[in-house]
């Protein structure tokens, strides 16, 4: 009996001994660090920033442009729309912006970009005279882009698609220039190819559409329309896949 007893007196013993040290456990020092944290995100976007046209005039009388003499009768052509009397020069055709585009940028400003869409309109054109309308794009996206450009044609526009789509030496078409002026080069527009042109922040990218109508009879009184969109992703998600 004196055995048993000691048993279960150790065995009391035991527990209050682990219930103490559970208590000294309990009461021993703690401390702790905080972690803050701030999330934020890049973004694409580009702003215009640039633009020219094209004005083709009738000469009806001599005049000097660009430091050169002009006779009657001979084709001036502007990249800005000229401000002269009509009895010197007769305005013929054009390649003109529409909308806000020419206001706001005659004042030095840019435009944002994003989620807009502006208008050029080739007026009157005729053979034998090379149109263009061109804007500049200024890259302001924190996160670098890649661009991926598409054309369509609008109702009864075969007749413009057909000289888009000319294999040899198309009558109409796009081409793009990025300003380099990395050290050790001459600051310049070098010619790129717009699919998969890489945009880092500040880049700028200048943008050309060629117009020249043949000398062909079908080709009168035609009206046309198209639409480039000029599409942006993040440069790690190039191509972009719908």
């Amino acid at each position: 009996m004196r055995s048993r007893v000691s048993k279960v007196g150790m065995l009391m013993l035991a527990l209050v001994f682990a219930v103490g040290t559970m208590g000294a456990a309990f009461a021993s020092w703690t401390d702790q660090v905080s972690i803050e944290g701030e999330v934020t995100t890049g973004s694409l976007g580009y702003e215009i920033c640039g633009f020219s046209e094209t004005w083709v005039y009738k000469v009806l009388q001599q005049y000097e442009f660009d430091d050169e003499t002009y006779e009657p009768g001979d084709v001036l052509v502007s990249p800005e729309e000229l401000d002269v009397s009509a009895d010197i020069l007769l305005p013929v055709a054009s390649a003109d912006w529409t909308g806000q585009l020419p206001g706001m940028l005659d004042e030095g400003n840019c435009i944002q970009g994003k989620g807009q869409s502006f208008e050029v309109k080739f007026n009157n054109l005729f053979p034998c005279v090379w149109f263009k309308a061109d804007i500049v794009l200024h890259y302001i996206g924190s996160v670098p882009a890649k661009l991926s450009p598409t054309m369509e044609f609008g109702d009864e526009s075969e007749w413009l698609a057909a000289l888009w789509n000319m294999t040899s030496a198309p009558e109409f078409y796009m081409v793009a220039y990025k300003w380099e002026d990395a050290a050790g080069t001459t600051p310049g527009w070098v010619m790129v190819d717009l699919e998969g042109l890489q945009l880092e922040y500040c880049d700028r990218v200048m943008i050309e559409w060629w117009i020249h109508v043949p000398q062909d009879n079908t080709l009168m009184n035609k009206t046309g329309g198209f639409t480039t969109t000029i599409n942006m992703v993040q440069w790690n998600e190039y191509p972009l896949i719908d």
